[in-house]
């Protein structure tokens, strides 16, 4: 979506911001990986919350055969680990989950299962929809035995490591609802329009393009300091902007 990407990437690398990634529905990664990896790109996350044709297409409106082709190509040029962010709806997930875990294993990915999150104009249609991520553990924990990995404190993925059809595989489970990580969040969101978020659910963006464009350095930066101070764990895990509008 954003033109010239791998330079930007590029630049981002020359600035010495150590390991880059990129989330992405890699519709297009299978034209664009070689470039990316040749630009200091290190590793991808692919959102795929199915192996359904017909319901990828309802979820996203894309092809799934396009997503596919760009995982092959992730891993073809060493975008990797490629982890596989998979969010859980309660409708499929008795379908998905074992598809999902099933491609990943044979292929040496990793697959991080997502609670589904309240926001924008679908936050009814994911109320209906959502399930614990507890659930679908405990039901993986009946067929499979699991190992928990330690995690990085500032890690929103707790992440247990089992063996699926033969091959060694590591699953995330990152859970905003059931099992909030709010408390050793680091994180912070730069949209496309210049606006600082310090959480995925913060209703108040600091407009820092504006700021940077009409305040002098010391002031631009007490702002920035002011603003940061007032990160707080979110009242409720929901939001009326949509996930896409920040990144998320």
């Amino acid at each position: 979506m954003r033109s010239g990407l791998p330079g930007f990437i590029q630049r981002l690398s020359e600035a010495g911001l150590g390991e880059i990634s990129l989330t992405t529905n890699a519709s297009r990664l299978a034209d664009m990986a070689e470039d990316l990896k040749a630009a200091s790109l290190a590793r991808v996350n692919i959102s795929l919350d199915t192996l359904n044709a017909g319901r990828f297409r309802d979820l996203t409106s894309g092809l799934l055969d396009d997503t596919l082709s760009g995982i092959e190509s992730a891993v073809a040029f060493g975008l990797t680990p490629v982890k596989l962010n998979a969010v859980l709806r309660r409708s499929s997930w008795r379908e998905d989950v074992p598809e999902l875990l099933g491609f990943a294993a044979e292929r040496g990915l990793q697959v991080r299962f997502i609670e589904l999150m309240r926001t924008g104009p679908t936050a009814d249609w994911a109320a209906g929809e959502y399930i614990s991520a507890a659930v679908v553990r405990d039901w993986l924990q009946t067929i499979v035995s699991t190992v928990p990995i330690l995690r990085s404190p500032d890690s929103p993925a707790r992440v247990d490591e089992l063996t699926w059809t033969g091959h060694l595989l590591r699953v995330g489970w990152i859970t905003p609802h059931s099992n909030p990580f709010c408390d050793g969040c680091n994180r912070l969101r730069l949209d496309s329009s210049g606006r600082l978020y310090r959480c995925l659910m913060d209703p108040d963006p600091l407009p820092l393009n504006d700021l940077m464009t009409s305040l002098p350095q010391p002031e631009l930066h007490k702002a920035v300091r002011e603003y940061m101070q007032g990160k707080r764990i979110p009242a409720v895990m929901s939001t009326a902007g949509t996930m896409a509008s920040i990144g998320g």
